[in-house]
Order: C-alpha cells, then structure tokens, then sequence
C-alpha cells in the first residue's frame, strides 16, 4: 500500500465518522422531541476522539520526521 492511498483511507475514514456522528445527533435531536439521547452524544464524542487521533498523530510524525531531516542535513553541512 502506497503511503499516499493510505493518508487517503485514514483521512476519508476520520471525515467519514465525524459526517455520521454529526447526522446522528441531528436525527436525535429532531426524533427526540428536541433533546439528543446519550448514546448520540457518546458517539459523537467517540468520533472527535478518533478523528482527533488521526489528524493529530499524522501531523505530529510528520513534522518530528521533517526535525529529524533537518537535523540529519545540518550535520552532513
């Protein structure tokens, strides 16, 4: 698997679940007589966790191997 293919799997996956727990607290919101069940709001949660995760971790070994690099270039100087 080619690291392009899965960057595009990871971020659609993270868009993908925060769609769905952003639909699901609206359907319980206006199914419920206005209030958003539990169960809606813990999912909700759940995929901010993740996608938080996936966004997160991606862009942090990104940058720390972009130091490494630099550091690597600085000392072959």
């Amino acid at each position: 698997m080619t690291p392009d293919k899965k960057d595009t799997i990871q971020y659609s996956s993270a868009v993908g679940t925060l769609i769905t727990g952003i639909v699901m607290c609206f359907l319980s919101f206006f199914f419920n007589n206005y209030q958003i069940h539990d169960s809606a709001l813990w999912y909700f949660g759940e995929s901010c966790v993740f996608a938080g995760g996936v966004f997160g971790v991606s862009l942090y070994i990104r940058g720390e191997v972009q130091r490494i690099n630099t550091k690597i270039d600085k000392l072959l100087k």
